[in-house]
């Protein structure tokens, strides 16, 4: 076996890590104690580290791992904040909102630290959904339009205009949603992006 062949288990550690571990959604039914105590923790402190991390060794994963491993969990992950329960509470307390904005700049770091020419289609398609997801709290909109510019850039050159139709897909899933304005959580993504 190849040095490389457990990157992918070693990836999802990284991934749970962050997701299940340091910032599950769930979260945002703590009590605003717990929360500034899980901050402070030294665990915490590893969050840019971890997420600098899980981007540069995504971008070294086989395509299908990238979206299954890490871009598809990573989109699940953002869509648990985005519609857990007490997600408009996340806005109204300091705490409950650094915890909102944390998410986002991890999402943000594992895609600035990933090479995204290396990345697969679906891949970038997913990135970009799960960080359109929870942009609400997003704080730094110049970085945020360069890494979004910088992933829609990189897929439309890479496969002929697949790309294209799956985010034209995404905008037309996500209008449709704001158009019935019920808030509900959309089914899973249908992309059509191909590795």
């Amino acid at each position: 076996a190849s040095a490389w062949s457990g990157l992918p288990s070693s990836t999802s550690v990284l991934l749970e890590a962050i997701c299940s571990a340091l910032l599950p959604a769930r979260l945002l039914d703590w009590p605003v104690r717990e929360l500034e105590k899980h901050r402070g923790s030294a665990m915490c402190r590893l969050l840019p580290e971890l997420a600098s991390t899980l981007g540069k060794s995504t971008a070294l994963l086989a395509a299908s791992a990238q979206e299954e491993v890490v871009a598809r969990p990573l989109e699940a992950w953002a869509g648990n904040w985005l519609y857990h329960p007490n997600f408009n509470i996340a806005q109204q307390h300091p705490t409950r909102r650094w915890y909102a904005s944390t998410v986002f700049l991890v999402l943000a770091t594992i895609v600035r630290e990933a090479d995204v020419s290396k990345l697969s289609t679906s891949a970038l398609l997913f990135f970009l959904r799960a960080m359109s997801a929870v942009d609400i709290f997003r704080e730094d909109t110049h970085e945020y339009r360069a890494l979004c510019a910088s992933v829609v850039e990189t897929g439309c050159q890479s496969d002929g205009g697949v790309f294209q139709q799956a985010l034209l897909q995404t905008l037309y899933e996500f209008s449709q949603l704001l158009a019935s304005n019920t808030g509900e959580r959309p089914n899973s993504i249908r992309a059509t992006a191909t590795r």
